[in-house]
């Protein structure tokens, strides 16, 4: 992320992520909403009270309405997060920004009045975000960029995480996420329509690797070697990297 780590005060459970990004949209619409329209309407005020006891200071222990300390302690907080959406943070490297953007269309696929919200600040009332939006939103909470043209190209469209959705102009389209990915993303393990979990274990690689694992995790282990390459696709080296950590005691 954007500075060092360490959530309040110890180690984050897999579902701290889930909330952790519910009260960082919240807060980050919140702010943008009194920076680019001043005064707020009352959907603003019903989102803030909505979030009860779960807001983003009270969950990271800063000041009331502090945005800058708030995504200082993000910015710790974020290396340890677990679960899925603490690994994709990590695996795609995502700073401040691109978590908010990520989160506000997962987020928005699961409250009403954040679609209210988002209709407020958009012209003409759309209910996802806009690239436009986006990047008006990166800019004045983050000071960092988010161009329209650049999303195309950017690591979360192009592992399939977000989708970009629209046929008009780019600033005009706007930002989407699958909403089972989102809840997968944010702990719920629940089998998708027509699929069905895979049984974790060493049966899904191939026996020649699982047979290598006890010599290369000693071989990691005592500094004989400090780098494993692996050929392949993607999601079967991380399957393999992953196990081999687990082996090495580097999980």
């Amino acid at each position: 992320m954007n500075a060092p780590a360490s959530l309040r005060p110890e180690s984050a459970p897999a579902s701290e992520g889930a909330r952790l990004s519910r009260a960082f949209v919240h807060a980050g619409i919140a702010e943008f909403a009194r920076l680019s329209v001043g005064a707020p309407s009352a959907v603003f005020e019903a989102l803030a009270a909505s979030q009860g006891g779960e807001d983003l200071a009270t969950l990271l222990g800063t000041p009331p309405q502090d945005w800058r300390a708030a995504c200082i302690a993000l910015a710790q907080a974020a290396p340890e997060l677990h679960g899925p959406l603490g690994r994709l943070l990590a695996d795609l490297k995502l700073q401040l920004h691109e978590w908010f953007a990520m989160a506000l269309c997962g987020e928005n696929e699961s409250s009403y009045l954040l679609n209210l919200a988002l209709a407020e600040l958009q012209s003409p009332g759309a209910l996802r975000p806009g690239l436009h939006l986006l990047s008006a939103a990166s800019a004045a909470l983050f000071g960092a960029p988010l161009a329209p043209l650049a999303l195309p190209n950017h690591r979360l469209v192009r592992a399939g995480v977000l989708e970009i959705v629209g046929e008009g102009p780019m600033p005009t389209r706007s930002l989407a996420v699958a909403p089972e990915l989102w809840a997968l993303l944010c702990g719920d393990p629940t089998a998708w329509r027509d699929t069905a979990p895979l049984a974790d274990g060493d049966t899904m690689l191939p026996r020649g690797f699982r047979e290598q694992i006890p010599t290369l995790a000693t071989m990691l282990r005592s500094g004989a070697t400090r780098h494993v390459m692996f050929r392949g696709a993607r999601a079967a080296g991380l399957a393999a990297a992953a196990r081999l950590a687990a082996a090495a005691g580097r999980p």
